[in-house]
């Protein structure tokens, strides 16, 4: 449109220039259609450009969200990590401290067996002592049984020599008297 309505004029203005003069009108207008066509490639080239900037700052927003989400998650990790390191490291304390203990009970078991293994010795020894002993006393007692049945046969032999002693002693005694008193009436 633009060309036809100055089409007219450039006809009878061409008829008058010069050559050159309409070369470069016509360069002109050459250049004034890049010119449009330049415009209107940058009006496109800048929306695409806004289209792609917001794109970009969607883009940057999930980045930003992900990096987030990333380093709270790391953070978590790193957390739990620390949590199970504590807790494995006093676990870790416990089960040292219950093997000491252990060694330790284990110690004083067997320190306690040696003891009852002695003690045991120490008492059959005690046993074998006081059967020995026993014997030896039930013998000594036998001994002094027998002894005292031997005493009690000798006593009652005494007694009975005794007896026979003071009846003779008695007989004698009348013996005499009679002889005495016989004599004598």
């Amino acid at each position: 449109m633009f060309l036809s309505d100055e089409t007219p004029k450039l006809k009878l203005q061409d008829e008058f220039e010069d050559p050159e003069l309409r070369v470069l009108r016509s360069k002109k207008y050459d250049l004034e259609d890049s010119k449009k066509v330049l415009e209107d490639k940058c009006n496109a080239l800048s929306s695409v450009k806004t289209t792609k900037e917001a794109e970009l700052k969607q883009l940057k927003k999930k980045v930003d969200t992900v990096a987030e989400f990333y380093e709270q998650t790391k953070v978590a990790a790193e957390e739990k990590l620390k949590k199970t390191h504590y807790e494995l490291v006093a676990k870790k304390n416990q089960l040292s401290a219950t093997e000491k203990n252990l060694k330790v009970a284990t110690e004083e078991i067997d320190k306690y067996k040696q003891q009852v293994q002695e003690m045991q010795e120490q008492l059959q020894e005690s046993e074998l002592t006081f059967r020995h002993q026993i014997a030896v006393h039930e013998k000594n007692a036998q001994d002094n049984w027998v002894k005292a049945r031997i005493w009690e046969r000798e006593i009652a032999q005494q007694s009975r020599e005794k007896a026979y002693l003071k009846h003779r002693l008695g007989l004698l005694e009348e013996r005499c008297c009679l002889r005495d008193t016989g004599g004598r009436n």
